[in-house]
């Protein structure tokens, strides 16, 4: 029976070793993670190092003023000595990390790596001063409540590296087991029970600082894992918001984004000059008939490119089928519509994209007119008056820019800008 417990003691021991790789390798972070993870911990510590550091202060001192008041200030005894020299030193080196942290805090970035840093090491000599303290009183009493006390308190309040936390509380506990003879009152045997209540402590300690790292290291995982997945989502609806919003073959806004955009122009009755140009490429159907769709979609992502850049600093929309629409708002002066509509015309012309009469270029023909617009309902009486403008400019022979009159139903022709 005794062999083949020793037989099996190697698997056992290959399988703790193989569940602790594995444990390691879920929560194993990339240097970007880990930083993140530094940063969000730093970060939640601070507040439980501010509370136990400002513990620690008040004790620190109310210990030196007792031992000052109990030796009358003379520190004439070594144990008065030995008291206040530790009192000082964790003091000291109390003020000193308060002291680091509000340096780091002031730097841009901020070290977040060492923060935690700084928090371990200030976790760990608080239990080693602890255990010195406790050896120390055990000339005159025999508990153990400094040590049980600053322990549970560490580990639950201070994040602490794994092998760093099982190091400094392992370390702790052999310390104390070993210099314990030396400092109680009594045989070993009669404070058998203190060694085993220390060792129980230790252990406790050790699975809470433990525990403490994996709660936080699996809240941080989650955190990214819902992260992750929000940015997901944002990034699908903003594709699918632009795919709503956006003609496919051109890139331009469509209707529902026009909607959108004269919604956003005059809410809370803003009111702007505008003009309204509506756009269509001259004998398309027969571009289409002749070419076919496969040259008349490139030919019409050519023309609404070009306008895109010349209707500067208007804004493009493709209206429907080979329809384009261009909202100019906040005119310099009256009349920038127009002129913005012959330059479409001539732009576009300007292309030299053959049109399926041989003898002629692809050209637009542009309806304008211009006025306030305060409303949804100013602009869609602009819209009609530049589709009017439109109709105009198709049954007078094409390829040319009309103005629909501000105050009369006059329509200008392209040639010489009129006032």
């Amino acid at each position: 029976m005794n062999e083949w417990r020793i037989q099996m003691m190697p698997t056992k021991c290959q399988q703790l070793f193989k569940s602790l790789k594995d444990w390691q390798k879920r929560f194993s972070f990339s240097r970007e993670q880990e930083n993140r993870f530094l940063r969000t911990v730093a970060e939640q510590s601070d507040l439980f190092l501010r509370i136990l550091t400002g513990f620690i202060l008040i004790f620190q001192l109310y210990n030196i003023c007792y031992v000052l008041i109990y030796t009358d200030a003379r520190l004439h005894t070594v144990a008065s000595r030995v008291y206040m020299l530790m009192y000082l030193f964790m003091l000291i080196f109390t003020l000193a990390v308060l002291k680091l942290r509000s340096a780091w805090r002031q730097r841009a970035p901020i070290p977040w790596e060492r923060f935690t840093f700084l928090y371990s090491l200030y976790g760990g000599v608080l239990i080693f001063w602890s255990v010195c303290l406790t050896l120390y009183d055990q000339r005159v009493s025999d508990n153990l409540n400094v040590y049980l006390i600053v322990s549970l308190s560490t580990a639950g309040l201070i994040y602490m590296k794994p092998s760093f936390s099982i190091t400094v509380y392992m370390f702790s506990e052999i310390l104390l087991l070993i210099q314990l003879p030396y400092f109680q009152q009594g045989a070993i045997s009669e404070n058998y029970g203190k060694y085993v209540n220390s060792v129980c402590l230790a252990l406790v300690a050790c699975f809470i600082s433990l525990y403490r790292n994996y709660t936080l290291r699996q809240s941080f995982l989650n955190q990214e894992t819902i992260d992750q997945q929000r940015l997901e989502i944002e990034g699908q609806n903003k594709k699918l918001d632009y795919i709503a919003n956006h003609d496919a073959l051109t890139g331009l806004g469509n209707r529902y984004c026009l909607d959108h955009y004269v919604a956003d122009l005059v809410k809370n009755g803003a009111r702007h000059r505008a003009a309204v140009l509506m756009i269509d490429i001259d004998f398309f159907k027969q571009y289409n008939d002749t070419f076919g769709h496969l040259k008349g979609d490139q030919c019409l992502r050519k023309v609404a490119e070009t306008m895109e850049k010349l209707a500067v600093p208007g804004k493009l929309f493709r209206y429907g089928g080979e329809e384009f629409l261009c909202l100019m708002t906040d005119l310099a002066e009256w009349g920038d519509g127009y002129l913005t509509s012959i330059a479409l015309c001539w732009g576009v012309e300007g292309l030299e994209l053959p049109a399926a009469d041989t003898q002629k270029n692809v050209t637009v023909s542009v309806g304008c007119t211009e006025g306030i617009m305060a409303s949804q309902e100013d602009f869609m009486n602009l819209l009609n008056q530049a589709d009017k403008a439109l109709y105009t400019a198709k049954n007078t022979g094409r390829n040319r820019a009309v103005r629909y009159g501000d105050s009369s139903p006059f329509i200008e022709e392209d040639g010489a800008v009129g006032k």
